[in-house]
């Protein structure tokens, strides 16, 4: 299983199981994996498909600004941040993580189908902060329009 398959998962999984509006890869200013959003909340999921790829990330400066997070860095949080995994890596990862603020999610094998649960929640995420982020969703909005157009020019050029 890859990253693009997880990450394809996420997204069919957020808007048509969990009703999120607004749905996008690679979006705002950390080019979250995955950032999704309803009425109340942004929800950022970060995917590994390794365990050295998953330690990798804390390498990353945005865990430093999420975990001690100033006034102007707030305004790019979400509200919860998820990693998720292969089922198979979930018992490597939910130790390193587990009295920390973020939660765990786990991809299933298999096809994609309308009634598929590929997606399992593992362990809740804290709240990095509240209200929803006025920069971060429209960050997210724009990168929904630009997926939208890549895709149909991908289509046009078949």
């Amino acid at each position: 299983m890859d990253s693009k398959e997880i990450k394809t998962k996420l997204l069919h999984f957020f808007r048509f199981r969990k009703r999120y509006v607004f749905i996008a890869t690679e979006a705002g200013r950390w080019e979250s994996d995955v950032l999704v959003s309803n009425e109340s909340e942004i929800l950022e999921i970060e995917v590994k498909v390794s365990l050295a790829d998953f330690k990798n990330d804390f390498k990353k400066k945005k865990h430093f600004h999420y975990q001690n997070p100033t006034a102007y860095q707030k305004g790019n949080l979400p509200n919860k941040f998820f990693f998720c995994v292969p089922e198979s890596l979930v018992e490597d990862v939910l130790p390193l993580i587990q009295d920390g603020p973020y939660g765990l999610l786990s991809c299933v094998e298999g096809k994609i189908t309308k009634r598929g649960s590929f997606i399992k929640h593992i362990k809740s995420a804290k709240n990095l902060r509240e209200g929803i982020s006025k920069k971060l969703l429209h960050a997210l909005q724009l990168r929904m329009g630009s997926e939208l157009i890549r895709t149909r020019i991908k289509d046009l050029e078949k």
